[in-house]
């Protein structure tokens, strides 16, 4: 067998006694949460391809509520909905691993021709009105909870984010944007809800797989709740932004989703679920940086760090903006050292071993790893000055002196605790300046996120 993992070998020969056949090849997936291609020969010499999710903090003892053993739970239910999905194969306890179908396709539509990527968007649109039309009360899903008010359509998801990663100390406890972020969501609920529908949840391109013919599925379903249709479609605005599908114009495809959905588009409100996810993944991205587990992409997730953070402090700005205007935040230019330690071992990384790794993770981890210590050259270098910065600047807004970075920091999310909308827009524009210098340091970092532009969401 071929594999480059550490999978328990008991598991796969669970893999191999579930599907009747002997596993051949084991391949970690490139994707942020833990799965591997599976492949397997049968008695016969017929080979199969199949798909192994795995929750190791379930597995632990110490698993969030948007775990894999609920996910799987919704898949098996979407099998007798009129929504492609994967199929789960097998669920094993003991590793709390899924063994899903192979999906047939492709998840990058961002790379398709444009006639494509309209005829598949206008058909996941469709899907996605079908998902929103199921009749919640059919569904057999004990552990989703039904929100029964306007507001706790945002809350609920809200605290099950706060509350997923196995730490005693929410992030908003130590992080300001997680903290403003909470705050603003809190300060701006909706008021009224259209419908309570099943959502995806982390929704969009790149989380549906497609071919020459369509949409194949639509996959991971981590997030999946019950909750505003709007939502859905704030999630698919960012998700466009990552992997732009749309041409840079999401109105026709809300308006096509509105025309097979029955519900009204609201702007205001699609706003606020755009501002919902952003604030969700910095809650989720401040465990995944500052915890790190050598199994997981520790690049990607502090590049995505640096542009959701940004993003996040943008959407924000625009949100509260009646005429939601474009919002620029400037990110400081750093200078490279080009003849640094950092930099010729990132050149070492990209010239002699990026070329010898044939597995398509492990080289993306490695060139990773040269961004990464390019971003670690840019810190040693301004770090120290932008820190200063940072404390400057909060002794200037909290009205005292005070003694160094961290106090201030933990004054700064006092306040933020009992902040009133009036006085959003001052912590807002400091929390902007420190994402940007966050931005500049990590700039090797969210290189592959440099051409990324949000699409517009009304007709032109």
């Amino acid at each position: 067998m071929t594999t480059n993992n550490d999978l328990p070998e008991s598991l796969l020969i669970w893999v191999s006694s579930t599907v009747g056949g002997t596993v051949v090849n084991a391949a970690r997936s490139p994707a942020r949460r833990e799965g591997w291609q599976i492949d397997t020969r049968r008695p016969d010499g017929t080979e199969q391809r199949y798909f192994l999710r795995i929750d190791r903090d379930l597995a632990q003892g110490r698993g969030s509520q948007r775990n894999l053993r609920r996910e799987t739970a919704l898949i098996r239910t979407l099998a007798n909905c009129d929504i492609p999905a994967q199929k789960i194969i097998g669920w094993n306890d003991e590793h709390c691993a899924a063994l899903q179908s192979w999906v047939a396709g492709r998840a990058e539509l961002n790379n398709a021709e444009p006639a494509l990527q309209r005829k598949v968007m206008l058909e996941f649109m469709e899907i996605v009105a079908r998902l929103h039309r199921l009749a919640i009360d059919k569904l057999d899903l004990p552990e989703f909870v039904v929100p029964r008010t306007a507001a706790e359509h945002s809350l609920l998801e809200l605290a099950a984010v706060e509350n997923s990663r196995p730490t005693p100390v929410s992030a908003c406890a130590i992080n300001p944007l997680a903290a403003f972020g909470k705050r603003w969501l809190h300060n701006h609920l909706p008021q009224e809800v259209q419908a309570t529908v099943l959502l995806q949840g982390d929704t969009g391109p790149a989380n549906f797989m497609y071919d020459e013919n369509g949409v194949t599925a639509l996959v991971d379903w981590e997030w999946g709740h019950y909750g505003d249709p709007m939502e859905d479609l704030g999630n698919i605005w960012l998700r466009d932004y990552f992997y732009p599908s749309s041409g840079g114009d999401l109105a026709a495809y809300f308006q096509h989703y509105a025309q097979r959905s029955g519900f009204e588009l609201d702007i205001d409100r699609i706003h606020y679920y755009r501002v919902h996810q952003l604030v969700r993944s910095v809650i989720g991205l401040v465990y995944l940086t500052s915890h790190f587990d050598w199994r997981t992409p520790i690049p990607l997730n502090l590049g995505y760090r640096a542009i959701i953070d940004i993003e996040t402090c943008r959407a924000l700005a625009e949100a509260s903006d009646p005429r939601h205007q474009l919002v620029e935040i400037a990110v400081p230019d750093l200078a490279t050292a080009a003849d640094s330690l950092h930099e010729a071992l990132a050149q070492q990384m990209e010239h002699w071993v990026v070329p010898q790794i044939g597995d398509v993770a492990a080289a993306n981890i490695s060139r990773g790893h040269a961004a990464t210590l390019r971003y670690l050259q840019r810190r040693e270098r301004y770090g120290a000055d932008f820190d200063a910065q940072e404390l400057h600047s909060l002794r200037a807004l909290l009205g005292n002196d005070c003694a160094d970075l961290a106090t201030a920091r933990s004054a700064l999310i006092a306040e933020i605790e009992t902040l009133s909308v009036a006085g959003e827009a001052r912590i807002l524009e400091h929390l902007s300046r420190m994402a940007a210098n966050q931005a500049a340091l990590m700039a090797p970092l969210i290189e592959p996120w440099r051409q990324c532009r949000w699409a517009s969401i009304v007709p032109r």
